[in-house]
């Protein structure tokens, strides 16, 4: 069932299917959606450039 999968996230992406987001009301869950969405075009972008990614160390990421 789908919302247990999203266990208290707000949104997920679903392989080969998109996005789904959710929330108390339509924009909260556009906001998920549209910051989801930007984030993945932020990732695709930053994949694209050829070089290796250096991620900041694990503690510094809540």
């Amino acid at each position: 069932m789908v919302s247990s999968d999203l266990g208290p996230h707000m949104a997920m992406i679903l392989r080969n299917h998109g996005l789904l987001a959710v929330g108390r009301s339509i924009p909260e869950a556009f906001n998920q959606i549209y910051f989801l969405e930007r984030a993945c075009q932020a990732q695709v972008q930053a994949l694209a450039g050829g070089t290796r990614l250096r991620y900041p160390h694990r503690k510094y990421v809540s």
